[in-house]
C-alpha cells in the first residue's frame, strides 16, 4: 500500500505531528508512505516540500475570493490541480491533513483519481469561515451573520461571506465522495448534521509516543531547562500570534497574577511560541517565567514536561490537543478546559482536572489543590500515563489507519469488479 500524505507542515503544529507520526508508523509497518508539505523542516528522504510552482494563487480569483469573504474555500489556489494527474496516480490512496492552499473545487477531480481520506483537526471543513464555532450552530444550516466575524482570526476578512462559503462548500462535497476521519468523538458526532453528512465518517483518536514522552528525573529536567528547583512549576502551550487568545492566555495571565500577588512561587514554562515571543514576554512581565520558546524535538519537549508539576490547557475551544496527550504520557497531570474532545482524554480526579473555559478562578483552585498534595499529584500523573497507554497508544493509532485504508481499497476493488 502506497499512501500520499498532504500536510501544511511536516512538524509544526498538532495536525502536522499527527501526519508525521502516521507516515512513520505506516513505513515501520512495511507500507510505503510519502509526506508532501508546504513547510519542510525534517531531513528524511520520504518527506518532500511541495514545489513553489504548485502552491500559488490566481490573481483575479484571489481578488474575487477576498471581496466575497470566502477565503476558507481556497478557490483562488492552484493546488492540487497544479501537481497534475500523474503525480497522484503514483499512490494508492491520498490522505489530507490540513493541506496547504488546497482548492476545494478540485476535490471531486482528486477523488476521481484515487480514494481520498480527509482527517479533520477542527471544524473548518464544514463551517463558513471559522476554525471553531464555539456555541454557534449556524453551520448546521447556512451560516451567515457570523458572530466571530471581525474577531481573530477572522478580523482581516472584509466581508462576512460565511453564508456564501458554506453553500459553495456544500456543492463541492455533493460532487465528491471521500472518507472523513474525526480525531475526537465530539467532532465525529457533528459530522452527520454538517455539509459533510453525505460522506463516509470514521473515528480515529490521536496518539502520543509513549517512548518519546515518559517520566524522567524532575531535578535534572529543571537543571537542564534553567528552571528554579524550589518553584511550583506549570507548563502551557500558547499561540504564536499574541492576538490569538484561544489557548486561554487571558485565564493564564489572571491566574498567575493572582498567585503572584498572594505570594506564591509559581513559575510558568510557556511553549509553542514563534514570531510573537517578544510580545508574549511583555504580557508576562512581572510573572516568574522561562523565556517563551518553541521546542523542535520530542526529547526537548519531554524534558520541559518533566520540569513541571502541572500541565495547563485552558483553551476556549479545541478538538483533541496533542499536547495534552504528550503531557500525560510524560506523567504530568493536566488541568484543561471542558471543551471539544478534551473530556475524552481526561477524567477529573483520576488523571487530571477539567474546568470551565475562561475561568481563571477554577484554574487556580485546581492547580493549588494539585500542588498541595505531592503524593496525590504523583498518583494522578501515573494514572495519566496509563490512560494514554491504554487508550491513545501509537500502535493502535497506526493500526486503525491501516485497517481503514485497506478497507477503503478493498471497497474500491469490489466496486471496480462490479
Amino acid at each position: 500500500m502506497k499512501v500520499l500524505i498532504l500536510s501544511g507542515s511536516d512538524s509544526k503544529g498538532g495536525a502536522a505531528k499527527v501526519a508525521l507520526d502516521l507516515g512513520r508508523g505506516l513505513r515501520a509497518s512495511g507500507h510505503k508512505a510519502e509526506l508532501h508539505c508546504g513547510d519542510r523542516h525534517i531531513d528524511e528522504s520520504w518527506i518532500h516540500a511541495l514545489p513553489d510552482g504548485w502552491l500559488g494563487t490566481q490573481r483575479i480569483a484571489s481578488e474575487l475570493v477576498n471581496r466575497l469573504g470566502i477565503p476558507s474555500t481556497h478557490f483562488h489556489e492552484t493546488f492540487p490541480k497544479s501537481a497534475g494527474k500523474a503525480f497522484f496516480e503514483r499512490f494508492d490512496l491520498i490522505h489530507l491533513h490540513d493541506p496547504p492552499g488546497f482548492n476545494l473545487a478540485s476535490l471531486a477531480w482528486l477523488s476521481a483519481i484515487r480514494p481520498v481520506v480527509w482527517t479533520l483537526h477542527n471544524q473548518a471543513a464544514f463551517t463558513g469561515n471559522c476554525i471553531f464555532s464555539y456555541d454557534c450552530e449556524r453551520w448546521k444550516q447556512n451560516c451567515g451573520e457570523c458572530p466571530e466575524f471581525g474577531k481573530f482570526p477572522l478580523n482581516w476578512i472584509v466581508r462576512d461571506g460565511s453564508g456564501l462559503a458554506i453553500r459553495l462548500k456544500r456543492q463541492v462535497f455533493a460532487k465528491a465522495q471521500i472518507d472523513v476521519v474525526a480525531v475526537s468523538d465530539w467532532l465525529y458526532q457533528q459530522l452527520p448534521d454538517s455539509i459533510l453528512g453525505g460522506q463516509r465518517h470514521h473515528l480515529v483518536h490521536n496518539s502520543a509516543d509513549t517512548e518519546a514522552f515518559h517520566p524522567i528525573n524532575q531535578r535534572r529536567a529543571r537543571e537542564k531547562m534553567g528552571v528554579p528547583l524550589d518553584a511550583k512549576v506549570v507548563i502551557a502551550s500558547l499561540a504564536s500570534d499574541p492576538m490569538d487568545r484561544r489557548k486561554g492566555m487571558d485565564a493564564i495571565l489572571k491566574c498567575l497574577q493572582a498567585e503572584r500577588d498572594s505570594g506564591s512561587n509559581w513559575f510558568l514554562i510557556p511553549l509553542g511560541i514563534g514570531p510573537g515571543a517578544d510580545t508574549m514576554s511583555g504580557e508576562l512581565e512581572g510573572i516568574p517565567h522561562l523565556a517563551p520558546q518553541h521546542l523542535d524535538t520530542d526529547e526537548a519537549l519531554n524534558v520541559a514536561f518533566n520540569a513541571a508539576d502541572v500541565g495547563w490547557h485552558p483553551s476556549l475551544a479545541d478538538n483533541a490537543p496533542l499536547s495534552i496527550l504528550e503531557m500525560m504520557a510524560a506523567g504530568l497531570p493536566v488541568v484543561a478546559s471542558r471543551v471539544g474532545g478534551v473530556p475524552e482524554m481526561i477524567e477529573t480526579g483520576v488523571d487530571g482536572v477539567l474546568i470551565d473555559p475562561d475561568d481563571a478562578g477554577q484554574l487556580g483552585e485546581a492547580t493549588r489543590d494539585l500542588l498541595a498534595d505531592d503524593s496525590g499529584r504523583q498518583e494522578m500523573g501515573e494514572a495519566a500515563r496509563e490512560r494514554v497507554l491504554d487508550n491513545f497508544s501509537r500502535e493502535a493509532f497506526v493500526q486503525n489507519h491501516i485497517d481503514l485504508f485497506e478497507g477503503i481499497l478493498d471497497r474500491q476493488k469490489t466496486s471496480e469488479i462490479a
